[in-house]
């Protein structure tokens, strides 16, 4: 599911920022000095540092779904959860202007 999310935000960004033809790539990476070291143009980072229940949005205060079935049988499901996903989004470029630049394009 989160993989499904980091590709729906790229798609996002590519066409709203707008990214032509690739002049700033789009990672999920955390940060290191070998990460770092390895990127060769403008590139935005969107690290996943944190995740939690929002139990505000929580249905009920149960978790489980219990379904009688035509045979007798009972199932029984968790329900699904809605999670808070923060990110840290960066950006990485040779001049801390297009650092800026990229940054505010992403914002709006």
């Amino acid at each position: 599911m989160i993989d499904e999310l980091d590709e729906v935000m790229r798609e996002l960004l590519v066409r709203e920022m707008p990214v032509k033809n690739g002049e700033v790539d789009i990672t999920f990476d955390q940060h290191s000095r070998e990460w770092s070291a390895r990127l060769s143009r403008p590139t935005l980072n969107m690290f996943l540092y944190d995740m939690r229940e929002n139990q505000k949005l929580r249905q009920t205060q149960s978790m489980w779904e219990i379904e009688r079935n035509a045979d007798g049988t009972v199932t029984k499901r968790r329900k699904p959860v809605r999670m808070d996903l923060h990110y840290l989004i960066t950006a990485w470029a040779t001049e801390p202007e297009d650092e800026h630049r990229i940054l505010s394009r992403a914002l709006m």
